[in-house]
Order: C-alpha cells, then sequence, then structure tokens
C-alpha cells in the first residue's frame, strides 16, 4: 500500500507515527538482536550515509501531531490505538510496541490520562503478540500504576502494584510504592470532613458575634 503512493501514505498521521517509530525505536531493537560483529551493526544503521533517520525528536512531533487531532476534533484515543478516526478506520491497529513508545512520550509530555489509556491498550497486545519486546508486561504496569497515581486514584494505582506484586514478589519499586499508596489512601480515610468543619467554624463565630452585642 505504501509503495503505490508514499505521499498519501504519510498523510495519514497513524502510518507517519508508526513509521517514524519503528525507524527511531526499532532500529534499536535491530542493534540488540544482531550478535555477529560490530561490522553488521556498522551495516545496518550507517551504510547509506545520506540516509537521514529520524530522530526522537521526529517522534515526538509526531506524537503531538496525532494529540493535536485527537483534542480538535474529539478522537477516542483508544479509537487511534486501533487505526480509527471517528470510528472509520484509516491505518492497521498499533501493535504494544507502539501503543508503549506512544504512552511513554505522553508521560513525559504531562498527559498522563491519554498515557494510562494507551498503556492499558498496550497490555493485552502484548499478551497476545507473543513479539520479545526490550520492555516488559511489568514495566507496563508500572507506568499505569504510577500514572493513576498521577491522576489522583491511588486505589486504582495500589490495585496495579498489588497485581506486579502477584507477578514478582521481590520488585522493589513496587514494595516502595506500595507503603506510599497505602498511606495516601489511609490519610485520605482518616481526613476530617471539611465541609462540617467550616459548618463548624461558622457556627462558632456566628455565635461569638451574638455574645458580643449581647
Amino acid at each position: 500500500m505504501a509503495s503505490k503512493g508514499i505521499s498519501k501514505y504519510l498523510a495519514n498521521p497513524l502510518n507517519a507515527f508508526t513509521l517514524i517509530k519503528r525507524l527511531v525505536t526499532d532500529l534499536k531493537y535491530v542493534k540488540h538482536l544482531i550478535k555477529s560483529g560490530e561490522e553488521n551493526i556498522h551495516n545496518v544503521t550507517t551504510k547509506h550515509e545520506n540516509i537521514k533517520y529520524p530522530t526522537s525528536e521526529d517522534l515526538i512531533g509526531a506524537v503531538k501531531g496525532l494529540m493535536s487531532l485527537e483534542e480538535v476534533y474529539k478522537l477516542d484515543i483508544k479509537e487511534i490505538a486501533n487505526g480509527k478516526l471517528n470510528g472509520f478506520v484509516y491505518s492497521a491497529a498499533m501493535t504494544a510496541g507502539d501503543c508503549y513508545e506512544f504512552a511513554r512520550i505522553l508521560f513525559n509530555e504531562l498527559d498522563p490520562e491519554s498515557a494510562v489509556t494507551l498503556m492499558e491498550e498496550a497490555l493485552p497486545k502484548y499478551y497476545e503478540e507473543k513479539f520479545p519486546y526490550l520492555f516488559t508486561d511489568i514495566e507496563i504496569m508500572e507506568y499505569i500504576s504510577y500514572g493513576n497515581y498521577m491522576l489522583g486514584n491511588p486505589k486504582i494505582a495500589l490495585y496495579w502494584t498489588n497485581k506486579i506484586l502477584n507477578i514478582e514478589p521481590n520488585h522493589s519499586r513496587s514494595r516502595n510504592s506500595l507503603i506510599r499508596f497505602q498511606k495516601d489512601i489511609l490519610d485520605e480515610e482518616t481526613k476530617p470532613n471539611k465541609s462540617f468543619e467550616s459548618e463548624e467554624e461558622s457556627f462558632e463565630q456566628e455565635t461569638e458575634k451574638v455574645k458580643n452585642v449581647l
């Protein structure tokens, strides 16, 4: 499809993102797989000196472009992950790796809500694809947990942290997060009722005014 109309293919922002992502992040995976010597790695990465590969900045730009469309046209981030725009299929669905990299950039761009949604899309794809990615299901769950904590949902964050610890009981970051999340939940549940305190303060102030008048 791309060979028949490269310009038309790349005009689709979903296609542009996935292509740039493959040239930026998947090339690292290729380097990781090559074990036969430095010469082969050199050939893969620098054989064609005149070719300019996309950079991480290009990938971030592609993500920002997609998110601008999402905001302007009120697109569903889940649909974007599945190759759809406003209900119409415009592209192949994103892979677990696509969703993961997209979400990581969104975390860095301070959009944790969209990032969490994409990580939640990435997790079942990760299990379905059974591809040897350089990230793990634990890392995806960590992002989901931390993202929910950033969004003010410590109970959901705790749920995902417990899932991680069920798989990997000695996971140090999750053990530390568990304590923090439990403390925040306890503090929230034992926090005095502010509205009740305000009403009580107002009543005391009015009572004091009456006493002064009398």
